[in-house]
């Protein structure tokens, strides 16, 4: 076997190991994206001696991290607004940025709920 003839199929083997390697991390990326999917609905926790202070320290630290989200996704964008997909990247990340903040909010009133029934 001629010496170039080894080089490409020491090529085609690094290539095939290299190809399933891609697969098999895209596929478990793909995996973990397919599981964040499903509706996230974790258990209400129990209610607490100190639950309405903390559940108005929850209400606070949401609206400070949504705040602190939306400054991170412009400040991004405006790294290098002359890149054509930043208003694009920043428009999902507020986005998601929206849709984690509402679930999150979600919860807070569940367990405010949950409170105010207790006390009833």
């Amino acid at each position: 076997m001629a010496k170039s003839d080894r080089n490409v199929m020491w090529l085609l083997a690094a290539v095939l190991i290299g190809s399933a390697v891609i697969t098999y991390l895209l596929g478990g990326f793909a995996l973990s994206f397919a599981q964040a999917e499903r509706k996230y609905s974790p258990e209400i926790l129990p209610i607490e001696k100190d639950e309405a202070h903390l559940l108005a320290l929850d209400r606070e630290a949401l609206d400070k991290a949504y705040k602190d989200h939306i400054g991170l996704v412009f400040g991004v964008w405006m790294k290098d607004p002359t890149d054509p997909e930043a208003p694009r990247r920043a428009g999902n990340g507020a986005r998601n940025a929206r849709k984690g903040y509402s679930i999150s909010r979600d919860r807070i009133e569940e367990r405010e709920q949950k409170l105010k029934e207790s006390k009833q």
